[in-house]
């Protein structure tokens, strides 16, 4: 536990040099990875029968964020991208990947359309808008734009002029990715390098705007004082299941490193408010409309899974030794289960867990290995989601030593 805790420290201290921090830990993780493959410590081990989702072999596949199931609500799709090209490479020196999805019922994979906004964590931001239209991202005519395809019509119905982060039935929050591109770059799109620096709602139907937020106005109403200049970026936007509101991460870059803060917009008064300041703020999930379940803390020494309330912005340590489970991608299930992942740790192995709040019961569901050729911007966190129905997990992972979607029975429900 010291180790780490000295790990956290390093990686924290150097992270207002990326480049720099990112040359030390490959070399740290590479010796590391060594004697884990001479003490055969890197073996994948998982607890359930798995099942692979892709066109075949040839081709790399995946959803990717953690933040939205590929699987339709009546369970007989499942969304997917699918890349001809090594996703060991940068994601800017790939020209397309494509959108992709399996009918269940009859087993076959139909390919739907070549995108060329998206990176490896987040693909193009591939979601469900209903059981019959899905929305993702492009690029074309000098800018990044959304698409929305139709299974039944198997086609285009519309093109919007805005890319999509999150959607809430026809309802999207948008910003500028090149924005992300700069500033938090395995987020962002490379094709091309100006950017605005603004935040708007946007109504699918009518492809307006119904709400904006500049970063002058979001500071400026958050009471942002700094007295050095900074850079500024937002993230990690994440609609409320009700749709009235969105949290996201605003991170701003110090010459003593990186500073996060929690903010809430609510789309109803458009009050934007500041749930957690100067702090360390990894990934969050909504539970209900009402509170949050992230991974944050004050100092590293904090560093935990905690429930938030919205109102109150009170919080509630849930974990007793979070190190143990460490920075994931966390959903909550009947505000009881906790389903989550590792990034990989020193043999490159990566945990699926879920973790039951009321027994305080932790279940491992798999082991799974990444080799040090999946690091920085190619790297695969597994980003588990879960079906609508609770039944089935879908992971990305590249223990077979390729980029692959899979997905496994929850064992939630049984």
């Amino acid at each position: 536990m010291l180790l780490e805790y000295v790990e956290r420290k390093i990686s924290l201290a150097l992270s207002k040099y990326p480049k720099v921090r990112d040359v030390i830990k490959f070399f740290y993780l590479y010796i590391a990875s060594l004697f884990a493959i001479i003490l055969n410590k890197n073996k994948t081990v998982i607890q359930s029968k798995i099942y692979e989702i892709s066109i075949d072999d040839s081709e790399e596949s995946f959803f990717g964020y953690y933040d939205h199931s590929p699987m339709s609500s009546n369970g007989r799709y499942v969304l997917f991208h699918s890349s001809a090209f090594s996703t060991k490479r940068h994601p800017k020196k790939v020209k397309y990947i494509s959108i992709c999805v399996k009918d269940l019922l009859n087993n076959k994979v139909y390919k739907l359309y070549d995108t060329r906004a998206f990176n490896w964590q987040q693909g193009s931001r591939l979601m469900w808008i209903d059981d019959d239209n899905i929305i993702f991202n492009d690029y074309e005519n000098n800018g990044y734009i959304s698409v929305v395809y139709s299974l039944s019509l198997m086609k285009v119905i519309k093109k919007i002029n805005y890319p999509i982060y999150d959607v809430n039935n026809y309802k999207a929050v948008t910003l500028d990715f090149s924005w992300l591109a700069k500033y938090d770059s395995d987020y962002g799109y490379y094709n091309k390098k100006s950017f605005s620096t603004d935040i708007s709602i946007i109504n699918l139907n009518t492809g307006g705007i119904e709400l904006f937020l500049s970063l002058d106005e979001m500071l400026k109403r958050t009471n942002f004082k700094c007295n050095i200049d900074v850079e500024h970026v937002v993230n990690h936007f994440m609609f409320a299941p009700d749709g009235r509101s969105v949290m996201f991460i605003h991170r701003y870059y110090t010459p003593k490193g990186k500073r996060e803060r929690l903010i809430h917009w609510n789309l109803i008064n458009d009050n934007v408010r500041v749930l957690i300041n100067e702090s360390i703020i990894s990934h969050c999930c909504w539970n209900g409309n009402d509170e949050i379940i992230g991974f944050f803390g004050a100092e590293i020494d904090s560093l935990n899974y905690y429930r938030l309330s919205i109102e109150s912005c009170n919080t509630e340590k849930l974990f007793f030794d979070a190190r143990k489970y460490s920075d994931g991608h966390p959903t909550i299930v009947h505000n009881r289960y906790i389903i989550s992942d590792t990034y990989p740790d020193k043999n490159r192995i990566k945990k699926l867990f879920v973790y039951d709040l009321v027994k305080n019961d932790y279940r491992e569901l798999g082991l799974f290995y990444e080799s040090l050729s999946f690091f920085s911007y190619s790297r695969c966190d597994l980003h588990p989601r879960i079906s609508v129905d609770n039944r089935f997990l879908f992971v990305d992972s590249v223990h077979s030593g390729k980029r692959k979607l899979y997905f496994m029975r929850s064992g939630i429900c049984e």
